[in-house]
């Protein structure tokens, strides 16, 4: 693992491409998101069909993105070719991230869909549940990406633009039936030197138990809503919930008006 961490640093950004799972072997990178996309279809009693799946995947390294930058503003996964061409929504099966270092910079999963934007008050007023998950090196979660998600500074009251430098993370998609639009196949013929059935990972399951539960007021918490919605985060009001301690002890942080 840390020689798969070493290389995300040594490099810079890879851009979204698919896996090639054709191939008999793959590079490290290639075998760790195969791996663990494996796991998930195990875990959800899926059987893999390499004609009716696809994952998308790609490597975010900070340091190297443009400075004064918005880290990843909220957003629904989606194929954006086919959405752009269309302006029809095609969601993938699952989404993941998993993190190469500790950071600050959490990502915010809601349970907002699209659909509930057409009725922006009814929104409002039905319960909503948030979670916030700070980056910790080799932690991994999964999610759906239709939920509105995106990633921000929650301690940063100026919280449009930031440079960060401190993130460190492998994303993929899994697709099942439409192969997302306009997508390459990842090539790196150099260092395919692993077997693509060879056992390299050992994954450790652990339940979501190690939660922070915070229940703010009902003004607050639409207040929060209306900002992700605007895409004018203004999260001053969580530093009153949240601090280095709880983030650091606490692996998921769920905020909910239940």
């Amino acid at each position: 693992m840390l020689k798969l961490i070493n290389t995300v640093i040594d490099n810079v950004n890879i851009p979204i491409m698919l896996l090639n799972y054709n191939k008999k072997k793959f590079n490290l990178l290639e075998k760790f998101v195969y791996d663990i996309a494996l796991y998930h279809f195990s875990r959800l009693n899926l059987e893999w069909d390499n004609d009716n799946y696809y994952i998308e995947f790609w490597v975010k390294n900070n340091k190297y993105s443009k400075k004064h930058n918005i880290i990843h503003s909220f957003h629904y996964d989606k194929d954006e070719t086919y959405y752009h061409t269309n302006n029809i929504f095609k969601y993938p099966l699952f989404s993941t991230v998993t993190y190469l270092n500790d950071s600050i910079h959490p990502t915010i999963i809601t349970d907002i869909l699209n659909n509930d934007m057409n009725n922006i008050e009814q929104l409002k007023k039905r319960d909503k549940e948030i979670y916030i998950s700070f980056p910790k090196k080799l932690k991994h979660i999964y999610f759906n990406g239709s939920c509105l998600h995106g990633v921000c500074d929650i301690f940063d009251d100026n919280n449009d633009f930031h440079n960060i430098d401190d993130r460190l993370t492998i994303m993929f998609k899994v697709w099942e039936k439409d192969k997302p639009l306009n997508k390459e196949d990842y090539s790196d013929e150099i260092n395919n030197t692993i077997h693509k059935n060879n056992l390299l990972f050992e994954i450790h399951e652990q339940k979501l138990d190690n939660i922070y539960k915070i229940k703010p007021n009902l003004i607050e918490i639409n207040h929060f809503v209306k900002n992700i919605i605007g895409d004018k985060l203004q999260l001053s009001f969580i530093k009153q919930y949240i601090n280095k301690d709880i983030f650091n002890k606490y692996d998921i942080i769920k905020i909910s008006n239940i």
